[in-house]
């Protein structure tokens, strides 16, 4: 089980023990496998290229897979981030880099909005 918002995984359990605020909301996700995602691409790359990054399930079925980008600086880039739907075989997420991006150490997280499951690699752009 999984709480969708935060991404915290509750485990194997028949009880969730939660609060919510007045008019907020709790959702929560069932799974009958755990998921493991991979996501591989380039080490390196020179700023204003188009880098491919695959991304695959371990389990099958069709995944939403929200996918984020982090600056070298650790700031999240939502200008870059993407959702993507992962259908039994691996997807191409895209970080579009631009000419002025920072030259650095970037960060790609890739996570199953249901499960949780998360991924991450690291490309350095030139």
């Amino acid at each position: 089980m999984t709480d969708v918002r935060s991404g915290q995984r509750l485990g194997y359990t028949d009880v969730v023990h939660s609060s919510v605020v007045v008019g907020d909301a709790v959702v929560l996700s069932l799974s009958p496998a755990e998921n493991e995602l991979s996501l591989s691409g380039p080490p390196s790359s020179s700023r204003g290229d188009h880098v491919s990054f695959t991304l695959s399930s371990s389990v099958a079925g069709p995944r939403l897979i929200r996918c984020h980008v982090f600056a070298p600086d650790g700031l999240m880039l939502p200008a870059y981030a993407d959702n993507l739907l992962l259908d039994n075989a691996a997807t191409t997420f895209v970080l579009p880099s631009a000419f002025n991006d920072l030259t650095g150490a970037y960060t790609i997280r890739a996570t199953d909005v249901v499960t949780g499951a998360t991924a991450e690699t690291k490309i350095t752009l030139n």
